[in-house]
């Protein structure tokens, strides 16, 4: 139902906008070797976009109060991922939680060594080819390490895939490429 007067917030607006698809990403994982990179992207299932908090800070003087932003914080996410048995999934994860912590001799990694550049990368839902999709949307995720990984559950009743689910923290998410955020227009 539209306001009166208000003709941007009718129904008729929709029809020159267009959703951007959950389905439509990929991420890109700079520093692994490129096959680990190449079965890791192949195993994709899911992942969350950047969650950015800040600390409150909060002043109080006689009868009021003000609220300041503190220290901001980003939430990774739970990535899900396809157990491809010829592709190595689990292979390019276990490497690379290796380096972060090796249980056969206890050792702890040191964190320029694990934590990597990702990318996120949104892309338009048609009209582009799988070898020049139009990116819409790119968030770069700064010092990207798998702090845990469930590597899936067994059930002899069932016949479904292997998901390895890999809880992922970085320090920073800052939105990159694409088309600028707020603009209506694709890039060429």
């Amino acid at each position: 139902m539209a306001l009166i007067g208000n003709t941007s917030l009718s129904a008729d607006a929709l029809d020159s906008l267009e959703p951007q698809r959950t389905n439509n990403w990929s991420l890109d994982i700079t520093g692994l070797d490129s096959a680990d990179n190449n079965s890791i992207t192949l195993g994709l299932q899911a992942f969350q976009l950047p969650t950015e908090t800040s600390d409150l800070i909060e002043v109080y003087y006689m009868n009021e109060r003000r609220q300041y932003a503190g220290r901001t914080m980003y939430d990774g996410g739970t990535l899900s991922l396809t157990d491809w048995i010829d592709q190595g999934t689990a292979e390019a994860i276990r490497k690379w939680r290796l380096s972060v912590y090796d249980p056969r001799t206890g050792k702890i990694g040191i964190k320029s060594q694990y934590a990597k550049r990702g990318t996120i990368n949104l892309y338009a839902p048609g009209g582009e080819s799988a070898s020049d999709p139009t990116l819409t949307k790119a968030w770069s995720l700064r010092n990207l390490w798998p702090v845990s990984v469930t590597w899936g559950n067994l059930d002899m009743q069932s016949s479904d895939k292997i998901q390895i689910e890999v809880q992922m923290v970085y320090d920073k998410a800052v939105p990159t490429g694409g088309v600028p955020w707020g603009s209506t227009a694709l890039p060429n």
